[in-house]
């Protein structure tokens, strides 16, 4: 029987100058996304709710664990992709860097992570989540744009570079795995 997760992609967020990345909070739209969320799944048997560390992610399934009275359980592994250990300056050479990722998915820039390293970590941390749930069971994932995508494009590889930059905040992306391992229901 199957197993069916809802991945997340955070809602709307804010980059502060001075605050490091995983302490950026969602903005005022953002966290109305979030509660918006809450009623999108009031229909559905939510077993578990799952986030990357990062403040955005965490606050972006917050109102839907307390609303089905359960507890964020944070995943290291779901963390976004570290691209570099200082700020890529202008935006568009992190355009640039973005766009190599997704064409040669072992291309990261010196103490980065490339786009295969952070899919192998996000889709170890799924199963191990996935693992302690029974079939039929539904959860929830909240996560990054970089992760989630650089995921999908080894069940559709046709996902890349475009799809990422499209990507909404928040986006909500229904996977199944079965038997037969895993496959992608909806995606924006």
């Amino acid at each position: 029987m199957p197993k069916t997760v809802t991945l997340i992609r955070h809602a709307k967020s804010a980059v502060l100058d001075g605050v490091p990345e995983p302490d950026w909070p969602l903005t005022e739209q953002g966290h109305q996304q979030a509660r918006d969320l809450v009623g999108l799944f009031a229909d559905s048997s939510i077993a578990g709710v799952h986030a990357s560390p990062f403040l955005r992610a965490v606050d972006t399934v917050r109102p839907l664990a307390r609303a089905l009275r359960i507890t964020v359980r944070v995943h290291p592994d779901l963390r976004e992709r570290h691209v570099q250990d200082t700020l890529i300056d202008p935006f568009e050479a992190f355009m640039d860097v973005m766009r190599r990722s997704f064409a040669d998915p072992d291309f990261a820039l010196p103490g980065g992570e490339s786009n295969r390293q952070i899919a192998d970590r996000g889709w170890a941390a799924l199963e191990k989540i996935l693992d302690t749930y029974d079939e039929n069971e539904h959860i929830v994932v909240a996560s990054h744009g970089n992760l989630i995508s650089a995921m999908l494009q080894r069940l559709e590889p046709r996902i890349g570079f475009a799809f990422w930059q499209e990507l909404p905040n928040p986006a909500i992306i229904m996977l199944e795995r079965d038997t037969g391992g895993w496959q992608i229901l909806d995606i924006p």
